[in-house]
């Protein structure tokens, strides 16, 4: 009997996956574009629709990554012979 109480309640509490979002904040957000990272296109990601206290966040990741992918490029063009091992 306890389970079946939990279970309702559970069953009342649960959103519905498939219902597209409803919230206002949403606008012309087109959640099918993907996106990011660039050429491989795996997520929605797009700046300029972040709102709130999240955007801080999202913008510190995002140069964070940049940053990051900027010197993994760089080490990589460099030629092995300046690289000197004693």
């Amino acid at each position: 009997m306890e389970y079946e109480i939990a279970k309702k309640a559970a069953e009342s509490r649960t959103p519905d996956l498939a219902a597209p979002p409803t919230s206002t904040t949403q606008g012309s957000i087109n959640w099918n574009e993907y996106n990011f990272p660039p050429f491989l296109r795996l997520v929605h990601f797009r700046l300029d629709e972040l709102q709130g206290p999240v955007k801080r966040f999202v913008l510190n990741a995002y140069a964070s990554f940049m940053i990051v992918v900027s010197v993994l490029l760089i080490n990589s063009k460099l030629p092995l012979r300046l690289i000197s091992v004693p």
